[in-house]
């Protein structure tokens, strides 16, 4: 079945503008000198959301009561009161413990000299280049893991999901290579590609095997340093039944910090894998439905 889809998908290199343009805005375009009455009408609500929460926090329900707090008696020997979660005495020689908040490992090695495997608040960022032809992508033209491109968007990646904005960014960047390189295939015609919503089943394992593309390399530069199982085996020194000498704190810092980067990049390749996975299963359905119905005999 030949695509009939209308000339502005393919041809018209209006839409085909440079990705810098485009931004996410439910769904839809936003040009970047369109006037600031326009946007969207749902805007104003989050500010409005905002303003609830604030009150609510400034409320007299949220205010705690500190009467025990005796300033004549604490002052000269107090410099500052900790308020545990339980609300108990502290006795002498107890461990305290303190949250740092959702904090990435990078921001934790920053400002605290400390990282920690398993942290469920980490993630990767990097940048994804705006500046690049869209006639014909490469996954190492696209990242910018030296920061140095003046326009790009930055990307976070965590461990346990796909990353929204690679997706809408792939599905504005690759329509003009995968429509004119698919004129004859067997697509599903008459919907426009959205940024923020799949609606061709084609196109989105196309964008798909980009995201695979891009983390692949990421992970492949990484892997030129050092790769994962090199790391793990560095963190084992010093550890019973080792006979290399332990590493320094600042080191074995930096490289559960390093290490925990090529985790969730291979999380993310074997994520990105398994949904190119369900798309060409779903794909194969929908090219041959009378192959992938159920038998009926009994």
């Amino acid at each position: 079945m030949e695509l009939d889809a209308p000339k502005e998908w393919w041809e018209d290199e209006q839409i085909f503008r440079p990705i810098s343009e485009w931004t996410l805005q439910k769904n839809e375009w936003l040009d970047l000198d369109q006037a600031p009455e326009t946007c969207p009408p749902y805007v104003p609500q989050i500010y409005d959301e905002i303003a609830v929460r604030g009150d609510q926090l400034n409320s007299d329900e949220t205010d705690e009561e500190f009467d025990w707090f005796d300033a004549e008696q604490m002052t000269n020997d107090t410099f500052f009161c900790f308020v545990n979660k339980n609300r108990r005495t502290i006795e002498t020689g107890e461990q305290v413990f303190y949250c740092y908040g959702n904090r990435t490992n990078k921001f934790l090695l920053l400002n605290y000299g400390f990282s920690f495997p398993g942290n469920k608040y980490d993630s990767f960022e990097f940048p994804l280049r705006l500046d690049v032809p869209v006639d014909d992508l490469f996954a190492p033209e696209i990242v910018d893991l030296e920061w140095k491109s003046r326009l790009m968007q930055p990307v976070r990646l965590k461990k346990d999901q796909i990353c929204e904005v690679v997706v809408s960014f792939l599905r504005s960047a690759c329509k003009k290579s995968f429509f004119i390189t698919n004129k004859s295939a067997q697509l599903k015609p008459g919907k426009r590609i959205l940024l923020t919503r799949p609606v061709n089943l084609f196109y989105e394992r196309y964008v798909f095997s980009y995201y695979l593309q891009i983390v692949s390399y990421v992970s492949d530069q990484l892997a030129l340093v050092s790769t994962l199982e090199q790391d793990e085996e560095l963190l084992k020194r010093g550890e019973p039944g080792s006979t290399e000498p332990a590493i320094s704190f600042e080191l074995r810092m930096a490289v559960v910090y390093r290490l925990e980067k090529k985790k969730i990049l291979r999380s993310q390749i074997n994520l990105v894998k398994k949904v190119l996975e369900v798309l060409k299963n779903a794909e194969a359905v929908l090219l041959n439905p009378q192959e992938s119905e159920p038998s009926r005999a009994y």
